[in-house]
């Protein structure tokens, strides 16, 4: 999903509407004309389109300056990465999954076997050239690194199914967090984890292991996926949430505070911090078709100003324009303020100004913002 749009502010009495949609729609309420009052456009893009242009007609005195601001976007999904990726996996072993995923140790029927196979068979397919690197972490109530960096398509994974059993039995996010943190400490490129649980932590570094303390659980979970966001700049977490059917039967696991399906589902939406990569999960066949609904390699990334271009062409000739400011805004979003640039004119006569902003970002896709102000003297 791609949203893109641009706004020029122009020194000009013009006044615009807002646009909806793209397609070069533009709605005017006024004309052109000479005046130091500050005017808008806004320019919205439609999905999947990584090249806007635009034109606008503007009239004014020698001199008259321009500033471009708006967003510049990559989309989700590219069919060749020519950067590169690193994917985790974060897979929950704790007793319960014995009811969500039911199998027996050392089997790869399981749901989150097949899920990981899907992942890994969507993103390298048959070309085995493309950078990407693979890791797995499974948990209990401890994580443990089941698997360091390596080739994607050479990652195993056959130790996702199963349990733990009594002495690792219970559920911590926290160290799964912490050891991701350290997996992806000098990993450059684009990094996803895939994370699958069926429950919330009860379990934390400073938990008693014979006993539930959902809140501290929680709270520690809370912290080290926060740590781990800052840290890994531009990470992106998927996470599956596999519904324990044993959470519909009162008592099962003791007390009265166990979350509930909607709570732990919340939970997971708020340290993720975007309810549109927690996904929930019927069963292990849904688990399956679930993970599949995620982009293979997520939105690209800008790192900062010197990923992008800007120039402005005036009858061939061709300047650079200064970004004042790289903003990140949203996954695969960013805005950008252009410095305000003098329009070059001849009086009476229109000339056309091209102002572009170009980058790459780092899924290899390359996106365009065009304006083309054709520029009117009136002196």
């Amino acid at each position: 999903m791609r949203k893109t749009f641009f706004l020029l502010s122009i020194l000009g009495i013009i006044s615009f509407g807002i646009i909806h949609g793209c397609k070069d729609q533009v709605a005017l309420q006024g004309p052109s004309n000479i005046s130091p009052a500050m005017s808008q456009v806004r320019v919205k893009c439609s999905q999947d389109q990584l090249s806007t242009t635009k034109t606008q007609d503007i009239k004014g005195v020698n001199n008259r300056k321009v500033q471009i601001e708006g967003q510049i976007c990559l989309s989700g999904v590219t069919t060749t990465v020519t950067g590169s990726a690193n994917i985790l996996f974060i897979v929950d072993r704790s007793n319960s999954m014995q009811f969500a995923d039911p199998t027996s140790n050392g089997s790869t029927n399981c749901g989150r076997y097949r899920a990981i196979k899907k992942v890994i068979s969507a993103t390298v397919g048959s070309d085995s050239t493309r950078d990407i690197s693979g890791a797995l972490i499974t948990f209990g109530s401890k994580a443990e690194v089941v698997s360091s960096w390596k080739p994607l398509n050479k990652l195993s994974y056959s130790d996702v199914c199963g349990i733990y059993g009594d002495k690792n039995g219970g559920t911590n996010f926290e160290d799964s967090f912490e050891k991701a943190q350290k997996l992806f400490q000098g990993k450059k490129g684009t990094n996803i984890v895939y994370f699958i649980t069926d429950g919330a932590p009860e379990q934390h570094k400073l938990s008693d292991p014979n006993a539930n303390d959902w809140q501290g659980g929680a709270a520690a979970g809370r912290i080290a996926m926060r740590n781990l966001k800052n840290t890994v700049s531009g990470i992106i977490i998927n996470a599956v949430y596999l519904k324990d059917p044993m959470l519909s039967k009162p008592g099962f696991y003791g007390g009265n505070d166990v979350p509930t399906v909607s709570e732990s589902k919340q939970y997971l939406e708020e340290i993720v911090g975007n309810p549109s990569n927690v996904k929930l999960a019927d069963n292990a066949d849904d688990l399956v078709t679930k993970i599949g609904t995620f982009e293979t390699i997520p939105a690209g990334t800008f790192s900062s100003e010197s990923d992008l271009n800007a120039y402005v062409t005036v009858n061939g000739s061709r300047t650079s324009v200064k970004i004042e400011e790289l903003e990140y805004k949203s996954e695969g979003v960013y805005n950008y303020t252009l410095a305000a640039t003098p329009l070059q004119g001849v009086k009476d006569k229109v000339v056309e100004n091209t102002f572009v902003v170009k980058g790459k970002g780092s899924n290899g896709e390359t996106s365009t913002s065009k304006v083309i102000v054709n520029f009117t003297r009136t002196n």
